[in-house]
């Protein structure tokens, strides 16, 4: 079986009338053919439900939320949290505490916690200026022993700051489901469009960039014969990169 791990917002997400029946011809094929999608993204599970709901979109057997610290299966009809990958996160930060995430971004002027409702037991997360902060600056200013940041920013400029426990990302759950669930290697497809997606685009997955994403992104991947970059933006941008890995036709 064929299975695409695809971001929701600015990837799956439709944003035009084009993307919305992109979406429905996705639909179709989730019916028809040996494929199924499973959303990898940085929204709550609650968010990730909300999301489905509002655009009519597909309703995947597993989640990865959180930004990969979170992944959810559908049993009985509710999405019931895998408590094994839980335990790996907790094994990997279980000598330093979140404590001493908020007291060294504290020191750090313009970087504030986001609302309460986005922290998680393994995400931390913050809001900061990217006009003020890149990446590099962030990784100076906050090391971890146990835990790392991850970057992104949405199409107003909001620069989003996760941090998580060390060398977990999309990418690590995405490789976990894989390998207990005994999914082959070559039957695994991404989508994504922003900095939280570069860890899966550098590595061997065949990953889909679709057009909207930032130019940054895509000059890092372009050279990569793992990389389809789509010509058209979020959904339809994904149809058309299954199309070229001769997924669908």
């Amino acid at each position: 079986m064929n299975i695409l791990f695809t971001d929701m917002d600015g990837t799956f997400i439709p944003d035009n009338p084009e993307s919305k029946i992109a979406v429905n011809e996705l639909k179709k094929y989730l019916k028809q053919k040996n494929f199924k999608i499973i959303y990898v993204t940085g929204r709550s599970l609650s968010g990730t439900k909300d999301a489905i709901i509002k655009f009519s979109l597909p309703k995947p057997s597993s989640i990865i939320c959180d930004v990969g610290t979170t992944i959810y299966h559908k049993k009985f009809g509710i999405y019931l949290k895998d408590k094994n990958y839980s335990t790996v996160l907790d094994n990997i930060c279980i000598n330093e505490g979140t404590g001493c995430i908020f007291k060294k971004v504290e020191e750090i002027k313009n970087i504030v916690p986001q609302e309460k409702f986005r922290q998680k037991r393994h995400k931390i997360s913050f809001y900061y200026d990217i006009n003020e902060y890149n990446y590099k600056d962030l990784s100076k200013k906050l090391s971890f022993q146990n835990w790392e940041i991850v970057t992104s920013h949405d199409n107003r400029g909001v620069g989003f700051l996760d941090v998580l426990p060390k060398g977990i990302n999309k990418l690590a759950a995405i490789n976990w489901y894989i390998e207990n669930f005994n999914i082959k290697r070559e039957n695994v497809f991404f989508a994504g469009d922003s900095g939280n997606d570069l860890a899966v685009f550098e590595s061997d997955i065949k990953s889909i960039v679709v057009n909207n994403c930032s130019n940054d992104i895509k000059n890092l991947v372009k050279e990569r014969k793992n990389i389809y970059i789509s010509s058209s933006n979020s959904t339809k941008g994904v149809l058309e990169g299954l199309v070229s890995f001769g997924i669908l036709k």
